[in-house]
């Protein structure tokens, strides 16, 4: 029983729960902080932040290669059993839409999403650059926090630390 409460699945929907609940409770505690004079005036637009992750499967391949970086994934699942295939896709899954969101991170305005999707020509806000993130910059397709923590959760429990 202690094994199935610490699986990999187990850890990643914790750790996304945990995250999303600390995020949450940040927005809810500085949308009950009052304005300040220095955060109602207006600033000069920053330039926009555009730079992208340089060391991921896709950019090693060239563009156009997707199907490559699929092929070799379902390759590498060929010979896992049905539970150790829904962790690493549960995991996966986690990684990647960490990095597919990280440009739009504590941007809550949907308003503001809409706008940078429509500035930048795209439908959907995956991986959308320039980024709309004000908080931090990490290139496009890169972890948040968030990732990085589920890595390390990972290596950890792989690496028997």
């Amino acid at each position: 029983m202690a094994g199935e409460m610490f699986s990999v699945t187990n850890i990643t929907i914790g750790v996304g729960v945990a995250t999303a609940a600390y995020v949450a409770y940040q927005y809810t505690m500085a949308s009950t902080k009052p304005a300040t004079a220095a955060a109602s005036a207006s600033a000069a637009p920053a330039k926009p932040y555009t730079t992208k992750v340089s060391d991921s499967l896709f950019s090693k391949l060239g563009e156009g290669n997707e199907m490559a970086v699929g092929d070799a994934v379902a390759d590498a699942m060929d010979d896992m059993d049905r539970a150790s295939k829904r962790r690493f896709e549960a995991l996966v899954g986690a990684l990647v839409g960490d990095a597919a969101s990280v440009s739009c991170h504590w941007t809550y305005n949907p308003a503001n999403i809409t706008a940078a999707m429509k500035d930048s020509g795209v439908r959907y806000p995956e991986f959308l650059s320039p980024s709309c993130n004000d908080f931090f910059k990490v290139p496009i397709g890169s972890f948040s926090c968030s990732g990085d923590q589920i890595v390390a959760v990972m290596e950890a429990l792989v690496g028997g630390g």
